[in-house]
């Protein structure tokens, strides 16, 4: 992941397919198997042309997950990780911020970085669950493949500012 205000160059574009991607994958098996230590981890965010990137990862490094304002004035959120095989079957993504459970339709997308699919949403400005990260303390990602929430949580310190300063163009009340 770049320092802040660094371009990032993110999974490229495909169809769904094959191997597909959710969110625990990227938190609960890199971050978590020690590929990276927690204070390795931070949240970042950067402008684009349509908008910005708020971004959790290892800074200067790799991003494990997303949220991009895309200029349409909807929000995209990516994880980087490798999805079960059946996910295209029930293409959900659950995420609990604060205790508080968020199940959303996902797609996949192919990256070529990765050579696998990783999991993508998009959102209103105004959802619920984007509003949840920009205010809340902690995120924890449901492991598709294990079926279960991942031990690990996300600290959102710091998400709420970012979100303002790179999202605001995609951000409604």
């Amino acid at each position: 992941m770049p320092a802040p205000d660094a371009p990032l160059a993110m999974a490229g574009n495909g169809a769904p397919g094959r191997k597909a991607g959710v969110v625990a994958a990227a938190v609960a098996l890199c971050v978590w198997s020690g590929a990276a230590t927690a204070q390795d981890l931070a949240w970042a965010g950067w402008p684009t042309d349509e908008g910005g990137v708020v971004a959790w990862g290892i800074p200067e490094s790799d991003a494990f997950l997303s949220f991009t304002c895309n200029g349409s004035g909807t929000v995209d959120f990516w994880n980087d990780g490798a999805l079960p095989d059946d996910f295209l079957k029930s293409p959900q993504i659950r995420v609990k911020v604060d205790g508080t459970e968020f199940s959303f339709r996902a797609d996949a997308r192919y990256s070529e970085m990765n050579d696998a699919y990783e999991g993508t949403a998009t959102f209103a400005g105004n959802d619920p669950f984007l509003k949840a990260v920009a205010s809340g303390s902690s995120m924890q990602i449901y492991d598709l493949i294990n079926d279960r929430y991942s031990s690990g949580t996300i600290p959102l310190k710091g998400t709420g500012r970012l979100f303002a300063r790179y999202l605001s163009g995609c951000l409604t009340d």
